[in-house]
């Protein structure tokens, strides 16, 4: 028997992360930010302030290209750098360093978040 799966409408796939992360809000709620000391906060291209990965995500979520592109390239990878450097996250950091994908810093955020969140 095949599964039927239901179709998303344009509104819904136009949404992109904002609708999983609506879906994993429940296991958002028990995920613990760690900001950055207000002297390591990120600096966008575009003039934003971040402090944590949801907020990166969030932002990931909304940037141009540009801004993108800006920092992270063949040459350098901020994100990365900062989340390893100012949040102490290291091992997420590494993961993301080889990674030139808006959506795969999304997506291996995202799945760093959730797995902290879940029980040992």
């Amino acid at each position: 028997m095949q599964r039927k799966h239901k179709k998303l409408s344009h509104k819904a796939k136009s949404k992109g992360i904002e609708a999983v992360v609506s879906v994993m809000e429940p296991c958002l709620a028990k995920i613990t930010l760690v900001n950055a000391p207000p002297e390591k906060a990120f600096y966008l291209r575009d003039g934003r302030t971040l402090n944590n990965l949801l907020e990166l995500v969030d932002a990931l979520e909304n940037m141009g290209d540009d801004v993108f592109a800006f920092h992270v390239n063949e040459s350098k990878n901020d994100f990365a750098n900062w989340i390893s450097d100012a949040l102490g996250e290291g091992e997420l950091g590494e993961t993301l360093v080889g990674n030139k994908s808006r959506e795969r810093h999304q997506i291996a955020i995202l799945k760093h978040l959730v797995e902290d969140a879940l029980p040992k």
